[in-house]
């Protein structure tokens, strides 16, 4: 990517969160800066941007330099687009409050798309109560970390593969990986007991719920019938044998 088109890129982006963003001589220096930084990785540019919400460009730009020049100028090791898309992540984390960071490192247990229900029944829960999962959700996806769309009616929710790996890289962090996994592997059985009355009623409605879930449910059996104790996951299989 050009710097032009880097440099349009950001500003391009930084109207979605700012729509009164204007590029012009107090902060275009900065942008420019930003832009070479990231190296014109869309990715990079766009979780950047998305701090514009709450940062000026200036300030931006010293986080960028303060929170990984090693990243970016370190060692050669990895490839320079590798650190300095790390880079841009760990910052963008580093900004979060503590709610955001503690559910965006547990959405990292779902696999594929994942619905509002489930996302309230799996990250709730200690520091986190239920009532602050949707507005953090809502965060995250104003900061292009979590990608929301719609399907069949309702809105679904995503990780990138990249965003994803970093943020199960932090779930492992807070040894909370084998608990959440095993609260997915419970709840997906509830939705297919659930689902499963539905079916003689409805079959192809019946179908389509369980194809959306389709990730999440192949991550739940894998889990469940690796486990020492496989009872839960030989239930959840034979609860998707019409499947």
């Amino acid at each position: 990517m050009s710097d032009e088109d880097a440099l349009s890129l950001f500003v391009d982006r930084a109207r979605l969160v700012q729509p009164s963003f204007v590029l012009d001589e107090s902060n275009e220096a900065a942008i420019r800066s930003i832009a070479a930084h990231l190296d014109g990785i869309p990715l990079a540019l766009e979780l950047t941007a998305a701090w514009l919400r709450t940062l000026t460009p200036q300030q931006v730009e010293a986080g960028l330099d303060n929170r990984f020049s090693l990243l970016v100028r370190g060692p050669g090791g990895a490839q320079k687009r590798q650190r300095t898309l790390a880079g841009s992540i760990d910052w963008s984390h580093a900004l979060l409050d503590e709610i955001d960071r503690i559910l965006f490192r547990r959405l990292a247990v779902f696999a594929g798309t994942f619905g509002l229900a489930a996302a309230l029944a799996l990250c709730a829960g200690e520091t986190v109560t239920a009532a602050e999962v949707l507005p953090a959700l809502g965060r995250l996806v104003d900061k292009s970390l979590v990608v929301a769309e719609e399907r069949v009616g309702e809105s679904r929710y995503r990780l990138l593969k990249t965003i994803g790996a970093y943020a199960a890289a932090r779930l492992v962090e807070a040894e909370e990986g084998a608990a959440l996994r095993e609260r997915h592997l419970a709840w997906y059985l509830r939705f297919v007991e659930a689902a499963e009355a539905d079916r003689e009623l409805d079959a192809d409605r019946w179908r389509r719920v369980l194809l959306i879930e389709y990730d999440n449910l192949r991550a739940a059996l894998e889990w469940g019938l690796a486990a020492e104790d496989p009872d839960v996951g030989r239930e959840l299989a034979a609860s998707l044998a019409w499947l």
